[in-house]
């Protein structure tokens, strides 16, 4: 397989539009894992976008998000939203920076649902922005469980910065679009892998 070397990302709009039934019925599944009570961290893009549409009408949550957008969508809820504070990146709606490291660092939540543009076999996860790499890893330090929510086009792409390895998470989430053979590939890694 010809690896693809991911450098960028189209801006938010693009993306909200690429892949939009996968992300749908990854973000129906993802939030099928989430309890009353939970404590989740939804990590900034367009599938968590659409795990914050599937929670709209849940109740006794806690949300912790880097992502105007994602606080936006919960604002009229009963679920309760923190959002980390840091600079905005404003052609995506992220949090970022010191404000937002130093926040995940003092936090424990039960479930963290976290984003990559890249995910490569040998390699783990893997993102093209050095500056965006520290709130990444402490989502992982943060969380008792790590779901990797990504849909499939991301698989077999590698990027510039490696930040997690897969025993950092604890499953991947993505679209019953993923190659068979990749995907018997990842699992035999050891790695659970839930397509939808």
């Amino acid at each position: 397989m010809i690896e693809e070397k991911i450098i960028s990302e189209p801006d938010f709009q693009k993306r909200e539009e690429v892949q939009y039934e996968e992300k749908q019925r990854i973000a129906e599944y993802a939030s099928s894992l989430i309890k009353d009570g939970d404590t989740i961290i939804l990590d900034s893009g367009t599938t968590t976008g659409h795990i914050a549409r599937s929670l709209t009408k849940r109740t006794k949550l806690t949300v912790i998000t880097n992502d105007i957008n994602v606080a936006a969508i919960l604002r009229n809820t009963s679920i309760k939203v923190i959002v980390t504070g840091g600079v905005i990146y404003p052609e995506t709606y992220m949090l970022n920076g010191m404000i937002t490291e130093e926040t995940l660092r003092n936090l424990h939540v039960h479930k963290a649902f976290v984003t990559t543009p890249a995910i490569d076999l040998e390699k783990g996860l893997m993102h093209y922005d050095e500056y965006l790499v520290p709130a990444k890893v402490q989502m992982l330090h943060s969380a008792t469980e790590v779901f990797l929510v990504t849909d499939h086009t991301k698989f077999g792409r590698i990027s510039l910065y490696k930040y997690a390895d897969f025993s950092d998470i604890t499953s991947i989430i993505t679209g019953k679009e993923l190659d068979a053979s990749l995907k018997d590939s990842f699992s035999e890694k050891g790695l659970i892998i839930h397509t939808v």
